[in-house]
Parts: structure tokens; sequence; C-alpha cells
């Protein structure tokens, strides 16, 4: 039985045949300008058999608080680990968990904090590496022979119906209006918006743009695998219409379906808030799988500071 190891693609001879297993296999997250909009210190990693490439993960390196750390890249719902169908039995997937928590656990990081996609279910390769493992949710949308409208919560039927007879039209966009919806979340909630990773993701993307008296006043940004949509985020002036951002996903969810695509995935999340306002949109319930360590003097910090995994 070969080895299974864990290379940087960066430093493999032929990288091609990486970048069209993970374009294959990988899904949308593998696309360069998804990667690029991460930020600097996002790294692919390929996963061998021998020399055989079966598989592939990304992580970010970033500082937490000054201490060097890997994570999920920026914009990521998570680390994007894919293997080739080949690869895909149980004792297969076993060793090459195994081969990735032996990886992180020679690292030169202090902390690491990785969620993977849901179809991984098995972590306990990362327990046993003595790696801590939570579960988290989102809301994945399978679309159905049902309407998408029919599915929704009443509450938010109505306020989508209500912003239609307000005039709201919601239409696909550009940069400008999406930074505009964007930002408006951004000044009410405190965080700062990146327009520079946001211009790069939105060539992979698709933005939606919600105007009322031709003003924007809402806008959201998705992107497609070959099956699923996901909703990365979106922004809503608070003091316009209230039910423009549903509108906005709303008929998102709608042209995903008539794409041809199977879900529409909510990306999260575990803010109580954000969950009752994905929650009514009728997904189904979704768990993932987090895995993190820290020094144990620096867990307790960790969870005060609202990081509940450490």
């Amino acid at each position: 039985m070969a080895e299974i190891g864990v290379k940087r693609v960066a430093d493999l001879p032929d990288r091609q045949s990486f970048e069209l297993l993970s374009a294959k296999y990988g899904g949308v997250f593998f696309t360069p300008s998804l990667i690029a909009g991460a930020g600097a210190d996002v790294e692919q990693l390929a996963l061998f058999e021998g020399d055989a490439i079966c598989g592939g993960f990304l992580v970010q390196r970033i500082k937490l608080k000054g201490i060097p750390t890997i994570a999920n890249p920026a914009y990521h719902p998570h680390c994007s680990l894919f293997f080739v169908p080949s690869s895909n039995d149980s004792e297969s997937l076993k060793r090459y968990l195994d081969a990735i928590c032996n990886w992180l656990k020679i690292q030169p990081a202090k902390i690491f904090t990785i969620s993977f996609p849901p179809e991984i279910t098995d972590v306990q390769p990362f327990i046993w590496g003595g790696f801590k493992s939570a579960v988290k949710y989102t809301y994945r949308f399978h679309f159905s022979d049902d309407e998408v409208l029919s599915r929704i919560s009443s509450k938010r039927r109505n306020l989508i119906r209500s912003a239609e007879k307000d005039g709201v039209v919601v239409e696909k966009c550009g940069l400008k209006e999406l930074l505009t919806g964007l930002h408006f979340s951004g000044q009410s909630k405190g965080f700062a918006v990146n327009d520079e990773a946001i211009a790069k993701i939105l060539t992979t993307g698709v933005a939606y743009k919600a105007t009322a008296n031709g003003e924007t006043i809402a806008s959201a940004l998705f992107v497609d695998d070959e099956k699923s949509r996901y909703y990365l985020f979106g922004g809503a002036d608070r003091n316009a219409n209230g039910g423009a951002l549903s509108a906005i996903i709303y008929r998102s969810m709608c042209e995903a379906e008539m794409k041809g695509l199977k879900i529409f995935d909510f990306e999260g999340s575990m803010i109580p808030g954000v969950e009752l306002f994905f929650r009514s949109f009728g997904g189904n319930l979704t768990p993932y799988f987090t895995i993190s360590k820290a020094p144990y003097w620096l867990s307790p910090l960790l969870r005060w500071k609202g990081k509940p995994e450490f």
C-alpha cells in the first residue's frame, strides 16, 4: 500500500495535473480569482498516494492576535477538501485524513482552526492527533418539484411580496452597485469591506442588486459550482425596504434552480440572528465539522474572545 503524502502545489514540477483535478472535483473554491480574493498566504495542498494525486485542500496562514495560525482561506466556508472518485472508499478516506493530520502537526503554527465540507463526517484521525472537534451548521436548500417560494416561511414570503409591491426591483449588477450594498452593512456593523478582494471574487461570481426609486438599497454576491450556488455575503440599507435582501436571495435561488443546480448553500451561520434569517428560507439544517488546536495557555483567552471551539 503506497504511502500518503501532502505537498504544496507551488512546489510541484507539474502543477497543471493538480489544477485540472481541482477544477473538476474541487469545486468553485479552487477558482484562481476566489483564492486571490482571499489574500496572501493561501496554500493549495495536494494529497498523493505514491505518485498519484488523490485529492487536495486549501489553508491560509494568518496571524490571530499576532500568533501564527492555519485557518480556512478568507471567504471560503471550509478548506475545500476533495478526493478524486477512485479514492473515495472509507478505508482510503481514513488514511488521507490521517495524512492531513500528520501534516498539520509538523507545521510552524500555534493555532489551528479548519472546517471541512459537510460531506466529511469522520474527524477521528484529528481527535486522535490531539485536535478538538466541534460541530457547526449551515443551511442547504435542495431544489425539488416544489416551488421555491412555497418552502419559504410565511413571514419571509410576506417581506418578499411587500418589497415587490413597494416597487423594489431586483436585477444582476456590477461591482459598483455590489459594493454600495455591502458598505451599508459594513458601516452599520462596524467592519471594513475589502473592495479589492470583492472585485476579484466577482470575476467568478454573480451579483444582484435591489433598487428603490433608482437607488441601490441592497446587494449580494453568489458563486456557483457544478451542482451548488453559494451565498457569500450581502448587505442592505437598514433604513430602506426591509425585504430587499430577501428578495435578492429569492431571485438568486430561482435562477440557480433554472440553471439546473441542485443545492443553494447559505454557508452558515452560527450567529443566532443570521441563523434565523437563513432558516426562514426553508433549507435543511446541515452539520459540518471544525477542528481546532491551540496551546493550553491560550485556549481560555480564545474562548473568552468568542471562539468556543477552543
